[in-house]
């Protein structure tokens, strides 16, 4: 997707008739096509991102969808999808070389709308347990939390970003408990530890194989 075609995309996204009241929420179709157009987005935004400069038209339209994106999160409460979306904000804003954790951050944020949709039960019944496309999605986040470590991206303790993927971690560990797989729990639980002890080098050593075997359960 060139630069473009992805201001187009966003324009069409931000046309949305999406609900304007606060105590509106997204249906399921709604809540699906906005996690595919973010999907894409956020696909483009890892390729492309470097370059992207500042004030330009797509510069601009992104700061646009973040606006849109937040007004969805209103609508919805959500503290997580509030949490990403600050990260999202925060790294766009380019502030102390924030911009690097745009792909990142967009990620998680298409993540959160994600787990949104899961939740509303929209592909399921609550007594089911993840859908290959749930797996699917957080081995996808995984990755992209590799890709920013292994980019030398700094993440701050205690930050947005910081709390945000550490949601995500809990989630894993939650998902891996509940099965028979003890390599993959230990391998999570030390997943978990590099990232609490902000050891990077570790957390790259094993969180690509962790993905693979999360979409394999």
């Amino acid at each position: 997707m060139n630069t473009r075609i992805c201001v187009f995309f966003l324009c069409l996204f931000l046309m949305q008739p999406f609900p304007t009241q606060a105590q509106d929420q997204l249906s399921c179709d709604e809540l699906g096509e906005l996690s595919d157009t973010l999907s894409e987005l956020t696909d483009w935004v890892t390729s492309e991102g470097e370059k992207i400069e500042e004030g330009s038209e797509t510069d601009k339209a992104l700061g646009k969808l973040i606006q849109a994106l937040k007004r969805v999160a209103k609508m919805e409460k959500n503290d997580r999808l509030d949490t990403a979306l600050k990260a999202l904000h925060e790294a766009w804003k380019d502030e102390d070389g924030q911009w690097e954790q745009f792909p990142a951050t967009m990620a998680i944020t298409t993540y959160e709308f994600d787990r949104i949709y899961y939740n509303a039960e929209c592909e399921k019944n609550a007594d089911i347990e993840y859908t290959s496309s749930e797996l699917s999605d957080l081995a996808y986040t995984l990755r992209q939390i590799n890709m920013a470590i292994e980019s030398k991206v700094k993440i701050k303790d205690g930050s947005h970003l910081d709390l945000a993927f550490e949601s995500l971690l809990d989630d894993l560990k939650e998902l891996v408990d509940a099965s028979e797989n003890e390599d993959l729990k230990k391998q999570v639980k030390t997943l978990q530890k590099a990232w609490k002890d902000m050891n990077w080098e570790k957390f790259a050593e094993i969180c690509d194989g962790v993905a693979d075997a999360v979409e394999e359960l």
